[in-house]
């Protein structure tokens, strides 16, 4: 009878320390999500003032300054595209043995 009573301790003592280790990996596994949390919000308000900091170096204004600043005479590029002229064609795409496709240009 006593060794009934020893091994039903044993049992329950090591039941209880398995559910100890689980509710310690529970509680670990919950710093780690809240450190990554804050590391998140950490990069996500990095994010946000680098933002702020382009938007503001790329005002027209400040742009305007700079040049002024640094006695630059910028004029617009004038472009007109060109649409009635084909584009330049290369060759064909290059079959598996090496050959050529053909190309219908007699050859």
């Amino acid at each position: 009878m006593s060794w009934k009573l020893a091994v039903l301790i044993l049992v329950l003592g090591a039941t209880a320390c398995g559910l100890l280790v689980l509710r310690q990996q529970q509680i670990d596994m919950l710093a780690a999500q809240w450190d990554l949390r804050r590391q998140i919000t950490r990069k996500e308000q990095q994010l946000q003032s680098l933002r702020w900091e382009i938007d503001e170096l790329s005002r027209d204004q400040r742009l305007h300054d700079w040049v002024a600043r640094n006695g630059l005479d910028l004029q617009p590029i004038e472009f007109e595209p060109r649409f009635e002229a084909p584009a330049a064609v290369g060759p064909g795409p290059i079959a598996l043995d090496g050959d050529l496709p053909p190309t219908g240009r007699g050859g």
